[in-house]
């Protein structure tokens, strides 16, 4: 790409902008005498301007490092739920590295003892404010409760553009029901002595 003119000994100066899913890159500037970039020498911005001085022939720009933005999105302990990232393995908690504009799935499932249900919240929070997460009801695993899918970044606003953190609250107890066989002339009795039941 052709930067312009300039007279034999004169000064070119120009500055370089990342486009958003690069501008964390920790770019650097090369200048060098030959296409091939032979030679090439780092130069440094001042206030965001690469000056080249002293021009005597040809200068060819190349710029490096430039890769696109990565993100880390953080699941936080629970004791009574886990996530599941890739597979069907697992995590109480952790860490997913994304880059800029993908789209993250995973699953919540409820440890033992517990459960999932309508009123579970998955909390997704980043620099840009907090959300709860649409969920859906995933079939095909053995478990007690619901386990539900949900989806970090869409399409619609380009994907994952920052860090966030996901955090599961209203995680349930089971509560189970021990039932008594009526028998006559028996009386249950609890741990107090109290009756239970009495035939």
């Amino acid at each position: 790409i052709s930067g312009g003119s300039v007279l034999y000994g004169d000064s070119f100066s120009f500055q370089v902008s990342l486009g958003e899913r690069y501008n964390q890159s920790s770019l650097k500037v090369y200048v060098s005498d030959y296409e091939n970039g032979e030679g090439a020498k780092e130069i440094i911005a001042y206030s965001g301007t690469y000056t080249i001085n002293d021009i005597m022939g040809n200068k060819y720009i190349a710029v490096k490092n430039v890769s696109i933005n990565q993100y880390t999105i953080n699941f936080l302990p629970n004791d009574r739920a886990e996530y599941i990232l890739e597979g069907n393995s697992a995590i109480s908690s952790g860490t997913k590295n994304v880059s800029y504009g993908e789209i993250l799935t995973f699953k919540v499932k409820a440890k033992t003892g517990y459960k999932l249900d309508e009123s579970t919240a998955i909390n997704c929070v980043g620099y840009s404010g907090s959300e709860s997460l649409l969920k859906s009801k995933v079939s095909g695993f053995s478990s007690e409760s619901d386990v539900y899918e949900c989806t970090v970044g869409s399409s619609n606003t380009g994907g994952i553009r920052e860090n966030k953190t996901i955090s599961v609250e209203n995680v349930e107890n089971i509560i189970y029901t021990v039932s008594f066989e009526k028998v006559e002339g028996v009386t249950y009795l609890n741990d107090t002595g109290a009756v239970i039941s009495d035939s």
